[in-house]
């Protein structure tokens, strides 16, 4: 694997061929979460579901927006790699992320309609996608100086052959 997290983790199951450890992983810390959140007394509806899936749903419509900004700033680089013309490879994408931008506007500004919750909660719910997000360029940039050798394999595993 590319060897980013430890390697224990992406462990493959022999006869299920899942990756068994890190599922475990994750169902343990999910179970940790659930449990501190029961014991401070947080409603599992109206508290724990909307704000633990509140970051996600910002997370994805952030990310949707970088990916159709993206697709254009990528066929601007490369123009020779567009199969189809301006409207796929511009127009569209184009349209889509300041569409997906100000959908994205448009949910954290009304966020209490989806949660129920005050503004500094929401606030704080919304304030968790920047700071994953900045999280996650930090510590790419710290293993891309520190080891890039595993840099370099990031997001090249062939997981057909694994």
């Amino acid at each position: 694997m590319e060897g980013a997290a430890p390697a224990r983790l992406g462990s493959i199951h022999p006869r299920h061929g899942s990756p068994w450890v890190s599922g475990v992983a994750q169902t343990v810390l999910a179970a940790l979460v659930t449990a501190v959140f029961a014991a401070i007394g947080v409603h599992p509806y109206n508290e724990f579901l909307l704000w633990v899936n509140t970051p996600g749903v910002v997370g994805i419509l952030a990310l949707q927006t970088l990916a159709a900004c993206s697709v254009v700033v990528f066929f601007r680089r490369n123009p020779g790699a567009a199969g189809a013309g301006r409207l796929r490879t511009a127009a569209a994408p184009a349209t889509a992320a300041v569409l997906l931008a100000a959908i994205t506007v448009l949910v954290c500004t009304r966020l209490n309609l989806f949660t129920g919750a005050s503004s500094a909660v929401n606030w704080t719910l919304v304030a968790l996608t920047p700071a994953v997000f900045a999280t996650g360029v930090v510590l790419a940039t710290r293993i891309r100086r520190r080891r890039p050798e595993v840099y370099a394999k990031l997001a090249t595993t062939d997981v057909e052959s694994v």
